[in-house]
Parts: structure tokens; sequence; C-alpha cells
């Protein structure tokens, strides 16, 4: 039986460099064909090179590569500080006042942080005109006494 050279590189190709493994039916003619052939040694010779390589090279266990997916996804899945406080502050929940909730409590952040910032900051108010805190606070309650009643 003769071989050609595209079969013989299929059987390399298929079957590896080991001849034991290749078709026991083109066996001895594929041996033959690569002794009388330079190309066919040749293309032997890389693909001895190859197997080489993929033998020498080690695949993790399936253990270890399992540690490392479970360790990322639960890294993803901590949820950072910010969504961590809201979370807490308002919990999710299928309840109508929860629902009613959320949104009010939303739509007000913004004015107490206003009122936060007021507090640390005078914004273009003099110190010398600017009352404390204590008298402020002094001048509103006496506001209800100084309207006369009626």
């Amino acid at each position: 039986m003769s071989i050609t050279h595209e079969r013989f590189s299929t059987i390399v190709e298929a079957y590896g460099t080991d001849a034991s493994k290749w078709p026991a039916s083109e066996r001895e003619a594929a041996k033959a064909y690569m002794l009388a052939n330079p190309q066919a040694m040749q293309l032997f010779e890389e693909y001895r090179a190859l197997e080489q390589l993929l033998d020498e090279h080690t695949i993790p266990s399936l253990a270890l590569i399992e540690k490392r997916v479970i360790a990322k996804l639960e890294a993803s899945s901590q949820k950072s500080l910010t969504e961590a406080f809201i979370d807490w502050l308002l919990p999710h929940s299928e309840r109508l006042f929860t629902s009613l909730w959320r949104p009010a409590l939303v739509a007000s952040l913004p004015l107490i942080f206003g009122v936060y910032l007021s507090n640390f900051y005078s914004f273009g108010i003099d110190s010398e005109t600017y009352m404390s805190m204590e008298e402020e606070l002094y001048m509103l309650s006496l506001y209800d006494y100084a309207e006369p009643s009626q």
C-alpha cells in the first residue's frame, strides 16, 4: 500500500508521532514513507517537538481553578460601602409603605446635605454680623412674643 504526503501528514496530525497509535493497516507503509522521504521526516520531527512541548505543559488542578473562580465571584459580589449603607438605610421590601418611603427619603437627601453643609460654612456672611447658633435660637424663641396678639 502506497501513502501520499497528504495522507502521511493526516496520520501524524490525527494520531501523533507514536507509531503504535497509527492505524495498523497503514503503519508499515507510513514508516517506510517517512524513512524514504525527507519532507515526511521533517514533518514528523516538527510534530514530535510540538508533542514534547505539550507534554511538558502542566494544567493546574481543577480544585485550584475552582477556588480562583469562586474567589473572583465572591469579590465581585461584595457590595461597596455606599451600596451597603443604602441597603441598610432603605431595605428592599414589597410592602406599600416601603415603596413610598424610599423615593421620599431619596428626594430629601439633598435637603439634609444642604442643612448639614450650611452649619459648617458661612456662604458670604460676615462673621461680625453673623450670630451664633445659640443667639439665633434665642431670637427665634422670642419671635412668638414679639407679635401683638389679636
